[in-house]
Order: structure tokens, then sequence, then C-alpha cells
């Protein structure tokens, strides 16, 4: 029988996976209590059907056994205890099939390495105290965090240093650690420093950089971006989660302030009202009712995109950045099929054929985040689409194995419990969905110098009552200063903030592909559909989104009009002009925009040669024509680069460098390089020199890298008519992001465009 079960793994959890994907829709509550239901799945206080003929049940609240047509395939236990560990605890409910998986999930071996989920578990969960500590100084080098890196890119292509920092302050407000929270002022001056001189976006005051979940495993972009166009890109999660990081600092110093202590946080360049009016200018979007995944493109002319990133949406609703009438609309809009929330809706490519990383976490930040939504019907399928994900993981044969650690923990302490956590104590804003009546107990919950029990009856998010020992307390908090056993009671009365709300039960959409666009000249175009159809598997509710023939035009980052298909020409008009064409699908999504196209007057352009006030030369490139053209700069030569610059006009200029984009092999030590910008001694910025990803070669094999050139992303300067000097200078930030003997450029030339009014 065993070999026939591990036969079996594989087929079943295709089986269960296929009537996921068949599910398109999901059903509308019952109004029955006690079930969690869909087209896909129903959940009991006993079972999961799969509705494939594959059932789960509960043997009691330790074991599951799994059922195929009413025959046992197969019983998966828990393993040892996990509420003996730091950050588990015991739970039961109503639920013996809820309480059963808490307890197989406790049960699995704790891992002893980080991953780029690490810092979002920590951030969930920051009970685990000792443990959490530990994974997070295993990241910090030389007072910064390591950063995330992938095949093709790192720091400051990818921006990850903010879910640490979250997950640092949650932890010390959980150990009250001085020393934590000494490394964690420290840790974030140094990272909100960095970022002031390397990725603030100068017209927008916002922080650019993409989340490593966006490049990898989900390569949301169109093939057309480069590491350059990865640069100039602005996202929501990284400004959002950047906001969690100062809005958690500012109130542990406040609390500490009121306790007459110091905590010797660091006073941080931006403050967190300033950064969150800028968000939500720059990223709500009230069409929607949501916020855009990011603005993209040139830095003066940021373009939008059509697409919300549900990872970040969850985490700013965690922190607290959303008004409450945006989390509303939030949870009522973005689309809830019956496996769960997609990172990003509408879909950007082409279907997941399988489950991903980011799609567990997102289905475990966005049932936490649901809690605080006052949506039951969208509270209730995000409870739903966990459970049956947890339930569906024993099927493969790997006994609850995730990819996202403790899932239904996490729901435990941020949704049913509602906990968030301060310098000074634990807040508790509780909500129970509609399908999972009863009471539910967490026990064995160690906080600083206590152990909790938190009973809870009840279902909605209304407290009728909240007592502690048997007292009642209004705030519904709990203070740090306690020490001992205590026991906190908890009665919801069945209500919710937003009774009337509903959710979008039903699959996401995919983003339409850009346009195909060929320029036979600087001002003519020929405009026509993507050749890269969106595809769905059948019956994986997706729309099939191949765009309406329909394209807007894009100038200098303004929709001016829409154009069919075909031919284009653009008009003169004397000044700089940035032309980008996007995809108008039938569903109203837009798509990504086609590469941008840059057309410069020549009376608005300036060229500067390095060549002729550098050293030339280099033994890097072997071609002896090529080398003559290229400037190498390292740490020790050419540290310095200065060039004289007679400008004609007074305005704002864009500052561009030319460079061979590769230095040959790709490694992780030689990704990136940077180089300040100064003009008349003036700071302007730091140019990101990034490596072009050697898919670039894979497409293009008769190009050899010394050929594979780019453009910086632009710096933005203001220059009046007259003499001036440019300077470029060897930057060298921490060794954490950059190995400073890898530090190198081989540039040719340096140009400017004067950029309209």
């Amino acid at each position: 029988m065993r070999g026939s079960v591990r036969h079996a793994a594989g087929w079943l959890a295709a089986i269960v996976l296929a009537g996921a994907a068949a599910g398109c829709s999901r059903e509308r509550p019952s109004g029955r209590p006690g079930d969690l239901r869909c087209a896909a799945y129903s959940i009991t206080p006993d079972s999961i059907d799969m509705h494939t003929g594959v059932t789960l049940h509960a043997d009691g609240d330790t074991a599951i056994r799994i059922m195929v047509e009413g025959n046992t395939l197969r019983r998966v236990t828990a393993g040892p205890s996990g509420a003996a560990s730091r950050g588990s605890f015991g739970f039961t409910s109503a639920f013996p099939v809820f309480d059963a998986l808490l307890r197989i999930e406790q049960g699995m071996p704790k891992a002893d390495v980080c991953t780029w989920l690490t810092p979002y578990e920590l951030f969930l969960n920051p009970f685990v105290g000792a443990e959490g500590e530990r994974l997070l100084h295993s990241r910090l080098r030389n007072g910064y965090i390591v950063p995330a890196a992938t095949r093709r890119y790192d720091w400051p292509v990818i921006n990850d240093n903010h879910p640490w920092l979250l997950a640092a302050a949650e932890l010390y407000n959980i150990t009250a650690n001085r020393a934590s929270l000494a490394r964690l002022g420290d840790v974030a001056q140094k990272v909100t420093e960095l970022e002031e001189q390397v990725t603030v976006n100068p017209v927008t005051g916002l922080t650019g950089g993409v989340t490593r979940y966006m490049v990898a495993p989900d390569d949301i972009f169109p093939q057309w971006f480069t590491p350059g166009e990865l640069t100039e890109c602005t996202t929501f999660a990284v400004n959002a989660m950047r906001w969690g990081v100062m809005s958690s600092l500012r109130a542990i110093d406040a609390s500490m302030a009121m306790r007459n202590e110091r905590s010797h946080l660091p006073e941080l360049a931006a403050d967190p009202d300033s950064l969150r009016r800028r968000i939500f200018r720059h990223f709500w979007n009230p069409a929607e009712g949501n916020f855009h995944a990011m603005l993209y493109g040139h830095p003066v002319w940021q373009l939008p995109l059509s697409a919300s990133d549900n990872i970040a949406q969850s985490v700013a609703i965690l922190t607290g950045l959303p008004l409450p009438d945006m989390t509303a609309s939030i949870a009522a809009s973005v689309p809830a099929p019956p496996t769960g929330v997609e990172p990003f809706t509408p879909v950007p490519g082409a279907p997941s054929s399988s489950p991903s990383e980011s799609q567990a976490l997102v289905r475990t930040l966005w049932s936490a985040a649901m809690a605080r939504s006052g949506n039951d019907e969208a509270y209730n399928a995000a409870v739903g689409a966990l459970i049956y994900a947890s339930g569906s993981a024993l099927l493969s044969g790997s006994d609850a194995a995730q990819p996202v650690r403790a899932p239904l923990s996490a729901l435990v302490l941020r949704g049913f419990c509602g906990i968030t956590t301060a310098f000074d104590g634990l807040h508790f804003s509780p909500s129970v969905p509609s399908g999972m009546p009863g009471e539910m107990t967490v026990s064995a919950l160690r906080y600083r110098r206590c152990q909790l029990t938190v009973t809870i009856t009840g279902t909605g998010n209304n407290v009728t009552s909240f007592t502690i020992d048997g007292k009642e307390t209004p705030q519904h908090f709990f203070p740090a200063s306690s020490e001992g056993e205590h026991h906190i009671r908890i009665v919801l009365d069945g209500t919710v903030a937003n009774p009337s709300a509903r959710a979008t039960l039903t699959a996401p959409s995919a983003l339409p592909p850009p346009p195909s666009v060929v320029w036979a000249t600087p001002r003519l175009a020929t405009v026509s559909p993507s050749a890269v159809a969106v595809e769905s598997d059948p019956g994986d509710g997706r729309l099939v989104s191949g765009g309406s023939g329909e394209n807007f035009l894009w100038l200098d980052g303004v929709i001016t009009e829409s154009v069919p298909s075909g031919r284009y020409a653009l008009a003169q008009t004397g000044q700089t002009t940035m032309v980008q064409f996007c995809n108008v699908a039938e569903n109203r999504y837009i798509s990504f925009s086609s590469a941008p196209h840059l057309v410069v007057p020549a009376s608005s352009m300036i060229e500067l040669r390095l060549a002729s006030v550098a050293k030339g030369g280099t033994r890097i490139i072997e071609d002896k024509r090529l080398r003559a053209d290229f400037v190498e700069s390292n740490r020790y030569k050419n540290r310095r680069i200065r060039l004289p610059l007679h400008v004609q006009r007074t305005g704002r200029y864009a500052v561009e460098v030319h460079y061979v984009n590769g230095l040959g092999i790709v490694n992780p030590r030689r990704r990136t390089a940077l180089r300040s910008l100064s003009v008349d001694g003036h700071r302007a910025g730091v140019l990101v020199f990034t490596q072009l990803s050697p898919m670039a070669w894979d497409s293009a094999p008769e190009h050899h890298w010394q050929t594979l050139t780019a453009f910086t992303a632009p710096l933005i300067v203001e220059l009046t008519e007259g003499e001036h000097t440019l300077e470029m200078a060897f930057y060298q930030p921490s060794p954490v992001y950059i190995d400073p003997e890898n530090n190198i450029v081989l540039a040719d030339e340096v140009r400017l465009y004067l950029l309209p009014d």
C-alpha cells in the first residue's frame, strides 16, 4: 500500500489542481453557518471536499485522512507538538480539520536558512523571538541588509531591504531587545541615506527599485525591459513597505518617549506623513479602487501600470497605510478565485501553470489583510483559499511542506486575533469569518515575560466584550509590562464594519500584451497588435486578452489620443518628446507600453566624448579599434572624470552615459557599477550602470558582449546658459552591495538633452 501511495501522490495532486482550475467562479455563501464553500471545494468543520472525489477528513484534531471516493488513501499525523517551540502555540476551534492542519504545520521542521520569503514570514509571526532574530542577524553585514539577488539583477535594481526592516521592527516589539533596536536604527539610517543618494526619484520623491518577486519567479515585465528600464521603475511595494518601516520606527520612538526613555532611533530624511501623501497621489487608482503596482518609464514621464500588486497591498493594509475606505475598496475590487488572489491582477503575461512562491505568499498575506477590511465575503473567500491550499499541500506527499512557513499560524495571529504589535504592548482587532463560527482558543502564546491564552467567541469584527483575567478592558490592549499567565476573552457580535460589502468572486483577467511598434524613421512608426497572445488553459477562468486592436498614445507621459493599428506619424514639435503606445483590452485594462521612443531635436542634444578628457583604452576590451573609443573607470583609474560643458539654452536637462553593457561574464560580483554625478561641484545624483541580461546574448548570439551597449537611466539637472563642468566620480557604497574591485565602468559618451518646460 505504501508504494502505491507514493505513486498516487502525483496524480492525486493533479486531480485536485484540475478541479480548482475548473472552478472558475465562486458560489455565493449559502448563509449556512459552519462551512466555506465555492465551486472548487467545500470546507466544513470536519472535512475539505475537493469536488474531485478527494476528501480530507479530520481524525480528531491531530491527523488528516486523505480519502478517494470514500476509501482512505493515507493518513497524515501531526509531528511533535510545535507548541513547545518559540513562536508556536496551541489552538482549538469548532473546526477540527483546521486544528489538525495547524498542528501538522507546527510539527514541520524549522528552516535554518533564509529565503526571500523569510522577512514576510517574520513580519506575519514575530512571536518566534530569538529564532527570528537569529535569522535576521544572518542577513546583516557591515550594518546593511544583505540584498536579495537573482541570476540577472541585484541592488539597486532589486530593492528588498524594507521587508527585512519591517520584520526587525516587529521582532523588537515582541522581544524588547535593546541591542536589536540599536541594530535596527543603524541599518534603517544607512539604508535610508543610501536610498536618498541612489534610488529616490527627484521628480516624485518616491524610492525606485523593484521587488524580487517581480523578476523571479514571476517575471512580469515585457521583453523590451532591460535592467536600465527596471532601474527607472518606482513600485508601490518598495514605497509602501518603506512607509511601514518609517511608521513603525516613529511609533517605537513615541512610545519610548512617553516612558521617558530614549530610543536612539535616527531622524530619517523623509517623514511618513509626507511619504504617505506622495504614495496616495501617484499610486492610488480611483477607477479600479486599488493601488497601481508601479510607475515605469522615463523618470520625468512615468506611466502607471494598470495592475495591482496584491502582496504589497496586503502588507500596506496590515501596516495601516490605506485609509479605511481605500481598504474596503481594495477588498471589494480585487478578484478572488477559489484558489486565492493572484500576486498581480490583472495577471501580467501568461498564466502560471503551477503554484508559485509568490502565490503562496499572497494567499497568506491576503487572508490576514481581509480580516481588517470589514468585508465578510472577501474574508471568507481568503480564509477558504488558504485552508484549501494547506490541505492541497498534503496531497503532494510532502506532508504540508509549503513555500510559506506557517501560513495558518499567521492567519490565527494576524486574522482571528487581529494582533498588531507595539513597543508598549499588543493591540487586538479580532475578526472571525462567518464561515467559521464557534469558540476558538489560542493557548501557550509566549510574549515577553507572559504566557497568554486568548479565547474568541462569535464571528465578525465588532467587539462587544474584551476582558483580561475577567476585567473589562475597553482599549482592547494588552500591556507589555505584564508578567505571568493571563487569559484574554473576546466576544464578537457577528457584525462587520461593512455589512453590505461584496467581493469579486471571479478569476482575474490577463493584462493585454503591449503592441508591436516598428519605427521606420524617428517620426514614422507602424503599430500592430502584439504577436504574443495571452493564452489560458481551458477552464482556468482567466480571460484571454489579446487587446482590441485599439491603442493609446502617450506623449510625454500623458494620454493624448486613441490610435488604431497601422501607420503613425509623429508631428513636429520642436522639443524633446517621449512616445509610447499601450494596447487597450476589451476588459478595459491597459497593457505595459511599447518600448519608449525618445525624439530629441538636434538643437536640444549635447554629446560629450569621454576619451577627449580622460585616458582612454582598457585591457578588458580585446578589439583595438573599439578599445580606443572607451574609457575605463575603476577604483584606481579615472576615478574622477571632468567634462567641460557649454549650454546654449537654460532649462532642465537629462544626463545619460553610454557604456558597454556586460563586462563579459555574468556573475554575482559584477552586476552593477555606480558613479556619482555633480554639476559645478554640486551633487546631482548617482548613475547606475547595470549589466545587461544574458538573455540578450541568447537572443542575439551574433553579438559579442563588447558590442552590447546601453544608456544609464537619466539624471535630471538644472543648467543655465553658459559654461559648466560635469564630473563623474567613483562611487562606492558598502561592499555588501557592490564589490569595489568589480565597480568598473567602460563608457564612451555622455549625452544631455533639453526637457520640455
